[in-house]
């Protein structure tokens, strides 16, 4: 049996392609990709959690964003954010007056 979701996403997550260069693009859209929970708990080191996500840009975000490095993956493994949700609903604000992409997200 194949479920599936309405809307542009599944599982809650907003389509990366077109919108995760944005986020990688500003200093706390990035704080926030490490911190989105199957990002922060996906059981990868800091070397490969950096790669993926680098991966993950140059595919389907912008390829002109300046990677994450391996540091900045720990670093902010060791300073978690409080609340996650809220982060995004800043950033999404802020990306919103500014008019910069940030894609449909399916809950408040």
């Amino acid at each position: 049996m194949i479920l599936t979701v309405p809307g542009p996403w599944r599982g809650g997550i907003p389509p990366l392609p077109g919108y995760i260069g944005s986020f990688l693009n500003d200093p706390e859209g990035r704080v926030y990709v490490l911190h989105v929970p199957g990002v922060a708990s996906s059981g990868l080191d800091d070397a490969d959690l950096a790669a993926l996500l680098n991966y993950v840009n140059q595919k389907w975000g912008d390829p002109k964003a300046r990677s994450l490095t391996v540091e900045e993956v720990k670093l902010n493994r060791e300073h978690p954010v409080a609340d996650v949700v809220k982060l995004r609903r800043d950033i999404v604000s802020r990306f919103v007056r500014e008019g910069v992409k940030a894609g449909a997200y399916p809950w408040p």
